[in-house]
């Protein structure tokens, strides 16, 4: 599938996460082939790209539009932060008690 002016699904998707902040984090995150493979991939190359990926993100690769997919995309990069930032406080914290109580 591509869109109106010929470009593959990838590419509009990858369009779309470079156009905000939250999405070029989600780039960030990949490899420069994985990258490159995004920006020319139909939807079984994006099948193919984000094999392993949860359910959700399988779902909306075979049957959502692009909108929806970076969306999700970037909602799952907002919450593995979340949970990254999470995990740090609970590491500094217990580095805290042993070092002030323990």
């Amino acid at each position: 599938m591509t869109d109106s002016d010929n470009t593959p699904i990838g590419g509009a998707i990858h369009g779309l996460l470079r156009g905000s902040q939250e999405g070029r984090f989600v780039l960030s995150g990949m490899k420069y082939a994985d990258l490159q493979r995004l920006k020319s991939a139909d939807r079984a190359g994006l099948l193919e790209l984000f094999k392993g990926s949860e359910y959700a993100v399988l779902q909306q690769v075979k049957k959502g539009s692009t909108d929806e997919l970076a969306a999700l995309l970037i909602e799952q990069a907002q919450a593995a932060q979340r949970a990254m930032a999470t995990m740090g406080l609970m590491f500094a914290g217990m580095a805290f008690v042993n070092i002030f109580i323990g």
